[in-house]
């Protein structure tokens, strides 16, 4: 509220008032009037404006919602609008409390994108002008108020994909509730958490009541990748692709070598020099040590540095020097001691509590042994002895003359370091016909995986990648220090490498650093741009198999997840896992949580769960409805819900997969919601004559913990340098990875897509940029409790449903 003044009020009336003295007390009296209407006149003003502006935004909010309610299509019309004044004039008539100068106004605001998209939302605003009771006896005869409000109503239709991280931490345990004790597994409180949203926003007309709008969901669980192969045609996959593999290959005769002998130079000693005692017996006598008496009979043993030999002393002594032990002559037992150095007072000894060697190999000088060489290097060796000491005297205590130990000193280290130098270690040689593996980058061909119908196999017959028959043995070759395995009178081996969905990403732009801007999507990062289509003359806009069993470790490249004997991934379902999580699927109406099964194609020689496996931790295999060549697809025990591929079922079995990178599983949140895009077909904007609702749902319970050496979404990056150059750090791996998750976020809002971001907050140390992603600081949630978290995805059930004002 502002007030407004008046020109016509002067102060000459006070002027001359002041500078009249004839009948002062009747005009001082007169003139203090005016201070007191002023505290009263504010106080009676400021009162009726607040109740003016309150009944205002009243009205403001019931013309806004009574406009929204009235729309029948995604435009606001005239027509519609006039609803909302009528609503608001009904509520504050013009003239209400002797108001003037009443502006009201509603319209619709629109998207950012191309061409602009109207909002399913009604913005208003109205403004008046109150005049003053009192308060204009000072000049200020009005007060402008205004208020604004917005009206929502998303029910009418929603898509949302609900991105969520199942990776190995979401096992941690969570309380249940702040105050309880009880715990249970972060992807059990998930899984809950996610029927409570289903159950708050519901099935919307798919529940049978057409008075309601289309809610359509879709999931993507994820961990390192997305399982989202289901979702692509065959022409969107490449036909070949480059991968860190290997092949056997043909026999040769080659030498290797061993080790045949200990190291040498291998043992030092180390003896102390005069300044170094000195420097020892010094500190040993530093005068705040803690002495403590040694008493009883017996003796006590210690290392004497002076000779390096064990010296056994009386813990107390009753002559000294052939006389009796008095308080005069104590202190001259400690001349008499065989070895005893009187250069400190009241000193006789320095012991040597403990000894500790350590040592350190520079790996950096091994180099690897050339046939016909005698001996290898193994290492530089540096040595560190670390030595405690203590002081020892004899003092007149308690009427004895008792040995003492300055205890206080026993910490004091001095330590000494020795470079052993070069390492060698003697080798022999041996010659050997056999086939050794090749590790590098094969160009492979995966068009295997596509069915002449449309659809793709679930694995790929990969050659020479096995060994067959003959014996085994590890040798190190010549030049190399790596160990490998050959086969002697072995044959090359195909086998079958099982494709589970999981994609690698199409082309990445590996210049994005912390400092790109999150304004715009890199033109070379074609897997952030999900307005690029797949063009079959075009690889680089097509995604590729993710084929963890495929892929190996070249030789010359340690990676920590594997070694060269095993591919990085497990079989799908085996007991260690695999890097592939469960399969993803697209939007669809969901009637029931527990009865329906859902409409989901996916591969179609697998049933849709592993009669093998039970509980809600088996992984299932998708279904699809019957084709020409697989009529029997769907063969299911119908008897058993269980087995069904209902959305309780699907979320119950839902498995945890290693690692977290955020991106590549936002990005098909945004390929499944968005109007734009390969599903833009399926995603209209309007349905029905109703602008649709998107909206992303992303949980995640860490950071992201990306690296250069594990299998991706972007493969080996330290052998691909895909999403990054090749040999970045792991804290700039996870920046990136986070610009990139900035960038899709942005993008997505851009598309008028609603982003909503929940975190279980233990398992995130900083999450500033998973608060920036959210669309506003009201659309991010955290949640330290099962609790929160289910009420976090209630409240964004709520918030993506109902008609509500918003302002």
């Amino acid at each position: 509220m502002t007030a407004t003044n008046s020109p016509a009020i002067r102060s000459g009336f006070l002027k001359r008032l002041m500078q009249d003295q004839t009948g002062n007390t009747l005009a001082i009296a007169a003139a203090a009037v005016f201070p007191v209407i002023g505290i009263v006149g504010g106080a009676v003003d400021i009162g009726r404006g607040y109740m003016t502006k309150s009944r205002l935004q009243q009205a403001c909010d019931a013309g806004a919602l009574a406009a929204r309610k009235a729309m029948d299509g995604a435009v606001l019309l005239d027509t519609e609008k006039a609803v909302g004044y009528r609503f608001f004039d009904f509520n504050f008539a013009s003239g209400t409390y002797g108001t003037n100068n009443l502006v009201r106004t509603y319209s619709q605001p629109s998207t950012n994108a191309t061409p602009p998209v109207p909002l399913p939302q009604i913005n208003g605003s109205a403004s008046l002008e109150m005049p003053t009771a009192l308060m204009r006896v000072f000049g200020n005869e009005s007060l402008t108020i205004s208020v604004s409000c917005t009206a929502k109503q998303d029910v009418s239709h929603a898509d949302v994909a609900m991105v969520l991280d199942v990776t190995g931490s979401m096992a941690g345990q969570m309380k249940m509730t702040t105050a309880s004790s009880p715990t249970e597994s972060r992807l059990s409180a998930l899984k809950r958490a996610t029927k409570a949203f289903y159950d708050t926003l519901g099935p919307g007309r798919a529940g049978g009541d057409l008075t309601k709008g289309r809610i359509r969901y879709a999931v993507i669980p994820y961990g390192r990748v997305a399982n989202v192969g289901n979702l692509l045609t065959t022409s969107q996959m490449v036909d070949s692709h480059t991968y860190p593999s290997r092949s056997l290959m043909a026999p040769q005769t080659f030498n290797h070598w061993s080790d045949t002998t200990a190291d040498l130079n291998s043992t030092w000693t180390w003896t102390p020099t005069a300044s170094q005692l000195n420097n020892i017996k010094n500190t040993a006598n530093y005068p705040a040590a803690n002495w403590s008496s040694q008493t009883g009979t017996g003796t006590y043993t210690f290392d004497n540095i002076l000779n390096d030999a064990p010296t056994t002393i009386d813990k107390k002594i009753t002559t000294v020097g052939g006389v009796a032990a008095i308080a005069a002559n104590c202190y001259q037992a400690n001349l008499y001691v065989a070895g005893a150095n009187d250069s400190a007072p009241g000193l006789f000894g320095v012991g040597r509590r403990s000894d500790s060697i350590s040592s350190t190999n520079d790996t950096s000088g091994n180099v690897a042994p050339v046939h016909p060489a005698t001996f290898r290097v193994i290492n530089n060796r540096s040595a560190k002895l670390t030595t405690k000491s203590l002081g020892i005297r004899y003092k007149w205590v308690s009427n004895e003359c008792r040995l003492q130990v300055a205890n206080g000193n026993t910490s004091t280290n001095f330590s000494k370091q020795n470079v052993v130098g070069m390492r060698y270690r003697d080798i022999s040689w041996a010659s050997r016909t056999a086939r050794l593996f090749n590790y590098q980058q094969y160009l492979l061909d995966v068009s295997a995986l596509k069915k002449a119908n449309g659809t793709f196999n679930s694995s790929l017959s990969i050659p020479n990648i096995d060994a067959s028959g003959g014996t085994s043995l590890d040798v190190r070759l010549s030049g190399s220090l790596a160990t490998q395995t050959s086969y002697a009178g072995s044959t090359p081996a195909a086998r079958t490498v099982n494709w589970l969905g999981c994609v690698e990403e199409r082309q990445i732009d590996n210049t994005i650093t912390g400092s790109t801007s999150f304004t715009a999507i890199p033109s070379a990062a074609y897997d952030l741009n999900i307005k690029i289509l797949a063009a079959a003359a075009d690889d680089a806009t097509r995604w590729r198999p993710f084929l963890d069993e495929l892929v190996y470790t070249p030789e010359a490249v340690a990676f920590k997840d594997m070694d060269d004997s095993d591919p990085v991934g497990g079989v799908y379902g085996t007991a260690g896992g695999a890097i592939c999580p469960s399969p993803a699927f697209k939007l669809q109406e969901v009637s029931s949580y527990n009865a329906d099964p859902l409409d989901i194609p996916y591969f179609a020689d697998k049933l849709v769960f592993d009669d093998n496996a039970s509980g809600a931790a088996a992984y299932y295999y998708p279904y699809m409805a019957p084709t020409a060549d697989n009529p029997s697809t769907t063969t299911v025990n119908e008897a058993n819900n269980n087995n069904l591929p209902t959305l309780k079922n699907y979320i119950d079995r839902i498995r945890m997969t290693p690692g977290t990178i955020h991106d590549p599983a936002f990005v098909w949140g945004m390929h499944l919601v968005s109007g734009q895009g390969m599903f833009a077909s399926e995603n209209p904007d309007y349905f029905e004559g109703m602008l649709v609702g998107r909206h992303i749902v992303f949980m995640t319970d860490g950071e992201a913990n990306p690296g250069e050496d594990k299998y991706t979404f972007s493969g080996y990056n330290m052998v691909d340098g895909r999403v990054a150059p090749a040999n970045t750090s792991d804290a700039a791996m996870k920046v990136i990875h986070n610009s990139r998750l900035r960038i899709l976020c942005e993008e997505a809002k851009k598309q008028g897509i609603t982003v909503w971001v929940v975190v279980i907050k233990d398992g995130v140390s900083s999450d500033a940029d998973l608060r920036g992603c959210a669309s506003s600081a009201s659309n991010f949630k955290s949640a330290t409790n099962s609790a929160e978290l289910i009420s976090s995805f209630q409240t964004i059930a709520q918030s993506i449903g109902g008609l509500r004002i918003t302002e």
